[in-house]
């Protein structure tokens, strides 16, 4: 796939729940999923957002040791390409 040259702010103005999502985990990082959502007061569309963000290479997802019996919990944590664009986003609110 072959990067588009557009402009960041233009981007993020289309894609505002990706905008907002990146701003969530900048500020509050690392995050779990569930803390994520429940900030973004979102599930359904804040996952697909969050997929997004992934495979984009704006965040990146590690699991963590559970604190007790059950699964681990997988922390987000933004990369500078995602650190940069949220940047962008936070000034332009």
């Amino acid at each position: 796939m072959t990067p588009i040259s557009i402009d960041e702010k233009e981007y993020l103005q289309c894609n505002r729940a990706l905008a907002r999502l990146l701003v969530v985990v900048y500020e509050n990082q690392p995050i779990n999923t569930r803390g994520l959502l429940k900030l973004l007061k979102s599930t359904h569309h804040g996952q697909t957002v969050l997929k997004y963000a992934e495979k984009r290479g704006y965040i990146e997802r590690k699991r963590a040791k559970p604190r007790s019996v059950g699964q681990p919990a997988i922390m987000h944590t933004i990369t500078a390409e995602g650190k940069r664009l949220a940047l962008i986003a936070r000034r332009k609110r």
